[in-house]
């Protein structure tokens, strides 16, 4: 499912094979790297993942030195948001992996 008004195009989506052809509905996780549309990222975005229906959704907010991590997806959004440091580490809902957020980050300066 999709917004009539937007079809946003991730910065990364991990879908399986079977699923390609029904992205967004198919990925299992999706990240957006946010510079200057932050406000976006949060907001609109996340709405429109979380109304497809997807269980994992990143933002790599790239001046805050943050990961936002979006689980839980209801209609409105996502139940469960977490702020993670460079000093965190995240691992995937759906998948084999496990990062730690210093390594997703520019080097600080």
């Amino acid at each position: 499912m999709t917004s009539p008004i937007s079809q946003p195009e991730p910065d990364l989506a991990v879908v399986p094979a079977a699923g390609w052809g029904s992205h967004p509905v198919g990925a299992l996780l999706v990240v957006e790297v946010s510079v200057s549309s932050r406000a976006v990222d949060l907001g609109r975005k996340a709405a429109i993942y979380a109304c497809a229906d997807i269980p994992e959704y990143w933002v790599l907010d790239l001046d805050g030195r943050r990961l936002v991590v979006h689980r839980d997806p209801v209609a409105d959004g996502y139940d469960t948001i977490h702020a993670l440091t460079d000093a965190d580490s995240i691992t995937a809902l759906r998948l084999a992996l496990t990062v730690a957020v210093v390594d997703l980050l520019p080097p600080a300066r």
